[in-house]
C-alpha cells in the first residue's frame, strides 16, 4: 500500500512474541505490586488535614472537573466519603457559567473550611489565594502539567511535581484521588475495599488517554473485571442498555466515555456524576436515557462544526487552527480530535465570545502541547492542560499572532523531533486464513488496547471482494466480504469510508481485528482503516 513499506509475513506465535515484548519490564502485574500511596508527595499532609477536618467535623468541599476523568474523580471521593459515614459536598464546575476548575467566582458561593480539588487545580492562582484569604484549607490534587509558580494551596498531590518518586508520571487525576482515598483509608484502618473503586477508575483512565503501560494497564485491566462484577446501579444500567455482559478498553473509549461526556460538552457534568452514583436501577435507567438524548445532540453539533471549522483551515500548514462566532464550546476538544486524527497534525478550535477567543488544542505524535504554548505564553490570556491535551484563550486581536507564533515553532521542532504521525503501526502482513478465532484469543490476553498499547494494526494483500454493500443510518460505511486465493471467506467492513468495487475487485488493506458481535459464533471480523483498489 501507498505510504506502507513491505512487512514481514506474521505467524500467530510470531504476533504473540511481539505483544510479549510490550510488557517485559512491566513491574507491576498484580494489585499487591502497586506503588504505596505515599509515593505521590503531599499525601501525607493531606491526609493529617483531612483528619484533622473530619475530627473537628469541618466542612469539606470536593471540586472536580466536567470531563470523565474529573467526573470520575469526584464520584470516588463522594463514594469513598459516603462508605466513611461523613458528610461531604461535591461540586462539578458547569463549563458554560463556571469555566474549568477552582475559580475565584466559584469560592464566592461556597460555604466550606476544607477544599479537595480533584483532576484540576493545579493552575488556580487567584483561587487559591482568595482561599488563603478567607481561611479555607486548599488541597490541590491535580495531573496536568505544573507551573513554574505553584499555587499558594496548603498541599499540593500532582505526579507531575518534581519532588515526587510516583514511579508513573502519566496518570490521571482520578488515579491521584483514588491513592489519596486508599491512604486516607490506611490512616483510619477503614474496612473499605478500594478495588470496588476500580470500576470507577478503569474509566477516568481510558477516557483521559492515560498510556496503558505499569500503573494504568494494571488498574484497567483490574477495573474492566470490576465492570463485569460491578452492581452498581449505573454499570447494571449500562450492561443492559449496551447489552454487553463485560466491557473492553475500546467499549469504554466509543462507547461509554461520550455518552458520559456529553453531559458536560451540552449541558451539566453534574448529570453523569449523578448518573455513577446512582442508588437504584430506575434512578439509572432515567439518567441514561437522558445522556442518550444529550449524546445524539453531541454528534449533531459536533457534525455542523466540524464542516464549519474544515472550511476555515489552511491544510498546508503545520497546525490546524479555525474559530467561530459561537461555536458551541461543549465540543471544540471532539472536533478538534478529529481533525488531528484525520490529517496528523496539531489542532486548535476556537469559539468568539465578547472579543475573545477560548477553545481546545490536540496534539499529535509526541509533540508536547503545553511546552508548544509556553513558547506563546504572552499571547495567551491562560492555558493549560498536559502533553496531548490543552485548553487556552487569547483575545481576538492576538490570534493571527499566536498562529504565526505557532506555525514558526512547530516548523522549528520538527527538524528535532518526530511530531509528526507519517502512517499507522503495522505490526506486519498475516494471511487471511490465520484471521480466526485463535488469532482473537491471543489478541485478546494482551488488551486492554489504547494509548501506550496500541491495537495491533495488520496488512493484508490481493485479498478479492466476494460482496459488499454500503450500510449505516448516513450510508458511509462499507461492509465487505473478502476471500483469498485459497478460498477463504473473511467479514470485514470500513467505517466512515465508501467504496464502490468491480466485480472480484481485489485490494489490499490495512486493519484491526475484533469479534462480529452480531454473529452468533462470534467469529473475526477486519477492521479496515485503510484500503488500495489493486
Amino acid at each position: 500500500m501507498t505510504g506502507i513499506a513491505k512487512p514481514p509475513l506474521l505467524g500467530k506465535r510470531e504476533i504473540e512474541s511481539i505483544l510479549s515484548q510490550r510488557f517485559a519490564k512491566d513491574r507491576f502485574c498484580r494489585l499487591k505490586d502497586l506503588p504505596s500511596p505515599e509515593k505521590l508527595h503531599g499525601i501525607p499532609q493531606a491526609c493529617d488535614l483531612i483528619i484533622e477536618a473530619m475530627q473537628q467535623k469541618r466542612r469539606i468541599v470536593v471540586i472536580g472537573d466536567y470531563d470523565v476523568d474529573g467526573i470520575v474523580s469526584t464520584a470516588i471521593m463522594v463514594d469513598f466519603f459516603h462508605r466513611l459515614s461523613y458528610p461531604i459536598t461535591s461540586v462539578i464546575p458547569n463549563r458554560f457559567c463556571d469555566g474549568y476548575g477552582l475559580s475565584p467566582a466559584l469560592i464566592e458561593r461556597l460555604e466550606t473550611d476544607l477544599i479537595i480539588t480533584v483532576d484540576n487545580g493545579i493552575m488556580a492562582h487567584e483561587a487559591a489565594k482568595i482561599c488563603q484569604e478567607r481561611g479555607i484549607s486548599l488541597i490541590i490534587t491535580d495531573h496536568h502539567t505544573p507551573p513554574l509558580e505553584l499555587p499558594c494551596a496548603k498541599v499540593i498531590i500532582n505526579p507531575k511535581l518534581s519532588c515526587c518518586s510516583f514511579p508513573q508520571k502519566e496518570i490521571c487525576g482520578a488515579s491521584v484521588a483514588w491513592y489519596l482515598c486508599a491512604a486516607l483509608k490506611g490512616r483510619l484502618e477503614a474496612k473499605i475495599d478500594m478495588g470496588e473503586f476500580l470500576d470507577l477508575l478503569a474509566l477516568a483512565i481510558i477516557a483521559d488517554v492515560m498510556p496503558l503501560v505499569e500503573v494504568n494497564r494494571l488498574l484497567v485491566r483490574q477495573g474492566l473485571k470490576e465492570m463485569a462484577r460491578s452492581n452498581r446501579a449505573a454499570f447494571v444500567v449500562l450492561k443492559e442498555k449496551l447489552r454487553k455482559s463485560h466491557f473492553s478498553g475500546e467499549d469504554v473509549a466509543f462507547l461509554i466515555a461520550p455518552l458520559l461526556n456529553s453531559a458536560g460538552r451540552m449541558e451539566d457534568a453534574s448529570l453523569s456524576l449523578e448518573f455513577l452514583l446512582s442508588d437504584s436501577i430506575l434512578e439509572a435507567g432515567e439518567k441514561f436515557d437522558r445522556l442518550c438524548a444529550l449524546n445524539c445532540l453531541r454528534k449533531e453539533t459536533e457534525s455542523r462544526l466540524f464542516e464549519e471549522a474544515l472550511g476555515q483551515i489552511d491544510l498546508c500548514g503545520e497546525a490546524l487552527l479555525a474559530y467561530g462566532e459561537d461555536w458551541h464550546e461543549g465540543v471544540l476538544g471532539i472536533v478538534a480530535s478529529r481533525l488531528t486524527d484525520r490529517y496528523k497534525k496539531p489542532a486548535f478550535i476556537l469559539t468568539q465570545k465578547e472579543g475573545s477567543l477560548k477553545g481546545s488544542a490536540r496534539s499529535v505524535g509526541e509533540l508536547d502541547l503545553v511546552r508548544l504554548l509556553q513558547k506563546s505564553h504572552h499571547l495567551l490570556l491562560r492555558y493549560g492542560g498536559h502533553k496531548g491535551a490543552a485548553g487556552i484563550q487569547l483575545r481576538r486581536e492576538n490570534f493571527e499572532s499566536f498562529k504565526q507564533a505557532i506555525e514558526e515553532e512547530l516548523s522549528r521542532l520538527k527538524e528535532r523531533i518526530e511530531w509528526r504521525c507519517e502512517g499507522e503501526e503495522c505490526l506486519g502482513e498475516i494471511a487471511l486464513e490465520s484471521v480466526d478465532a485463535e488469532l482473537l484469543d491471543i489478541l485478546e490476553r494482551f488488551e486492554p488496547y489504547g494509548e501506550g498499547n496500541p491495537k495491533p494494526r495488520f496488512f493484508c494483500k490481493e485479498a478479492r471482494v466476494c460482496r459488499y454493500k454500503i450500510v449505516g443510518a448516513e450510508k458511509n460505511h462499507t461492509s465487505l466480504v473478502l476471500k483469498n486465493p485459497s478460498g477463504n471467506e473473511r467479514k470485514a467492513i470500513a467505517f466512515r469510508q465508501v467504496y464502490e468495487f468491480a466485480p472480484l475487485a481485489s485490494i489490499s488493506c490495512l486493519f484491526s481485528l475484533s469479534r462480529d458481535i452480531f454473529s452468533a459464533e462470534s467469529i473475526p471480523q477486519l477492521i479496515i482503516e485503510r484500503l488500495e483498489i489493486l
